[in-house]
């Protein structure tokens, strides 16, 4: 198993060759096809792309973006307020799904992908171009007890 450095599945497979056939890589850039998009969120993403872009984070900044305009909306103005009320955001169906943050100020529940090298990937997969040679083993959400 490795890490998101090696998430560049076409570079991983040019280096190392047939030898990391079988390698489980983690990384938090889930596929869009595997994130629990709500309507806007899908209109989103078809927006910024074909499936096979690499959106590195613009979903993610689409609703960051989303919760700091809420926050303002309900705070008393002060810089204080606003990182209050974005600290207490609880998001129902929104871009990414449903979350909350923890005292952290990490995105309750996270989620990561495992990929799978295979050498190839079967068409209509919906994994971007850096994912190419690899297959979606699975999405774990990470439970909030081991962020503690």
């Amino acid at each position: 198993m490795a890490g998101f450095l090696f998430a560049d599945i076409p570079g991983l497979l040019e280096s190392a060759g047939p030898a990391a056939r079988g390698l489980y890589v983690i990384t938090t850039d889930v596929p869009r096809s595997a994130l629990p998009l709500n309507a806007a969120g899908r209109r989103f993403s078809r927006a910024v792309g074909a499936s096979d872009t690499p959106l590195y984070g613009v979903l993610e900044a689409g609703q960051a973006a989303q919760l700091v305009l809420d926050a303002i909306a309900r705070s008393d103005g002060t810089r204080a307020s606003v990182l209050e009320e974005l600290r207490a955001s609880e998001v129902e169906n929104g871009l990414l799904g449903s979350f909350g943050f923890d005292r952290n100020g990490d995105i309750t529940t996270a989620v990561v992908s495992i990929l799978r090298v295979t050498g190839s990937t079967p068409p209509g997969a919906g994994l971007s171009s850096s994912f190419q040679g690899a297959v979606l083993d699975r999405v774990i959400k990470v439970p909030a007890s081991l962020v503690d």
